[in-house]
């Protein structure tokens, strides 16, 4: 999962990103951390527009 790479790359903290989008911190650090299975593509998508990415790179790409 990059999406821990890019957050820190445009310097997002955490616990922000998390209240972005709506989830806790915690569910945040298990989808860092690929421990996190299910990720609904609602979530993927919304991750992704405020990463500037694509799903296809954060969640795909290794």
């Amino acid at each position: 999962m990059n999406v821990k790479l890019r957050r820190i790359e445009l310097g997002i903290q955490q616990q922000e990103f998390a209240k972005q989008l709506g989830i806790g911190r915690s569910t945040l650090l298990k989808i860092e951390k690929g421990s996190y299975d299910n990720v609904k593509i609602g979530l993927a998508k919304k991750i992704a527009e405020a990463l500037d990415s694509t799903v296809q790179e954060l969640f795909f790409n290794d």
